[in-house]
């Protein structure tokens, strides 16, 4: 039995394994375009890249509200909590955190600029709201 598949416009995936911080940097390049069309693009550059078929595009990031999210990011640039919570829980872990007023402070501290942080995004996202 002849082989019935079209030879004039064969296609060839190519298949890549990524790990996760390969594939969200990958997603994160890629933007709104497709990450194969981005992937060819950026290995053929010189070459005919119209894809095949209707082109997909990724939907639009869910954000409602970017003065929140500005701020947010604005609040992560100036705070230094996730290094501090890091230090915090390791030195609990090795039964080396001093437990002074001045650690109950900063882990307090910590723990309002996360919450606080959560709360931004969760509004800049519409995320919880009625």
């Amino acid at each position: 039995m002849p082989d019935e598949r079209p030879t004039t416009k064969s296609r060839h995936i190519l298949s890549v394994p990524l790990k996760p911080d390969q594939h969200a940097d990958l997603l994160r390049r890629a933007g709104r375009e497709p990450v194969s069309a981005y992937a060819q693009a950026l290995l053929f550059p010189a070459n005919d890249n119209a894809p095949f078929g209707a082109a997909r595009t990724r939907a639009a990031l869910p954000v409602k509200d970017h003065v929140a999210l500005a701020s947010l990011l604005a609040r992560i640039g100036q705070q230094d909590t996730a290094r501090s919570v890091r230090e915090l829980a390791h030195l609990a872990k090795i039964g080396a955190l001093p437990v002074t007023p001045e650690a109950e402070d900063a882990i307090l501290k910590a723990a309002a600029d996360i919450a606080t942080i959560k709360a931004l995004l969760m509004k800049a996202l519409a995320i919880g709201e009625a």
